[in-house]
């Protein structure tokens, strides 16, 4: 099957978002990009990774869901009339 859309970007909420960059660009290599206090962004791997920084933001207590993981994902498509074949 044929991919009828790419990943676009992740978006990870966090506490801080400058150290949460630096360390996954560490961790995974990647250039941050972009920096400022209410977010910084790292490409890696032909994906941007969003790191944003929340008011009040809270730790997932994972495996636990007392508190979730906070994390979504866009995508993107040159073709919004494809179908998957």
């Amino acid at each position: 099957m044929s991919p009828i859309v790419d990943l676009a970007v992740v978006i990870v909420d966090c506490a801080d978002a400058g150290p949460m960059a630096a360390f996954y660009q560490a961790a995974c290599g990647g250039e941050i990009v972009r920096s400022k206090p209410d977010a910084s962004c790292l490409t890696v791997g032909g994906v941007m990774v969003i790191f944003r920084a929340v008011d009040g933001y809270r730790a997932p207590t994972w495996p636990s869901a007392d508190v979730p993981m906070q994390m979504r994902h866009d995508t993107r498509t040159t073709n919004p009339t494809a179908r998957p074949d």
